[in-house]
C-alpha cells in the first residue's frame, strides 16, 4: 500500500504545485501568514510554505496517523505494542504480529527517509527555486517543521479488536 501512495503522491505534487494559484503563492513577495494548516498524509510537498513564509505549521490527519507522524511531535509509538497502522492488527499482538509490524514500520520509515522524501524533494525544489531563496532539504523540513498535529483518533485507544 505504501509504495502505491508514494507513486501517487509524486503525481499529486507535480499537479498541485503546477496550479496557477499555487505558483502565484510560491512566487509572491509581499504575502505574510501567521500559520500554515495542512493535511499530514503525504502532502509533504507543501512543507516549504512554512519555510517561505516563516510560519508555524499545524497538520491534521483524518485517521489515526502513522508511526512517523508521531516522530514529528515526539510521540513514541513502539512497535512492540503499537501495531503498524496499515495492518489489521489489534493491541493484543503475538510474536509474529509484533515481528511483522516491526518489519513494516522499519521498512516504511527507512523508505520514507531514504527514498520518498529525497525523491519528493527533487520534484519540489524546482517550483520553489524559481521564487528565489534557499530551501532546506525536504527531509530536514519534515523533521523540524510540525508545530502541532491533530489526529482523528489515538493509536493506543482506537485499535481494532
Amino acid at each position: 500500500m505504501g509504495l502505491h501512495i508514494w507513486r501517487l503522491s509524486f503525481g499529486l505534487c507535480n499537479a498541485n504545485l503546477s496550479e496557477k494559484s499555487i505558483r502565484n503563492l510560491i512566487q509572491s513577495k509581499d504575502l505574510n501568514f501567521d500559520l500554515i494548516i495542512m493535511e499530514a498524509f503525504f502532502s509533504d510537498y507543501f512543507l516549504p510554505f512554512g519555510h517561505k513564509f516563516k510560519a508555524p505549521i499545524i497538520k491534521f490527519c483524518t485517521f489515526g496517523g502513522t508511526h512517523w507522524m508521531g516522530d514529528w511531535v515526539g510521540n513514541p509509538s513502539p512497535f512492540s505494542y503499537v501495531p503498524y497502522g496499515f495492518l489489521d492488527f489489534n493491541d493484543r499482538l503475538g510474536f509474529w504480529e509484533r515481528l511483522l509490524s516491526t518489519l513494516y514500520g522499519i521498512f516504511f520509515r527507512l523508505g520514507r527517509q531514504f527514498y520518498f522524501l529525497p525523491r519528493m524533494g527533487k520534484v519540489v525544489r524546482p517550483f520553489f527555486k524559481e521564487a528565489g531563496g534557499s530551501l532546506p532539504r525536504l527531509l530536514e523540513l519534515d523533521a523540524t517543521s510540525t508545530d502541532l498535529l491533530f489526529l482523528y483518533r489515538l493509536f493506543s485507544l482506537n485499535l481494532s479488536n
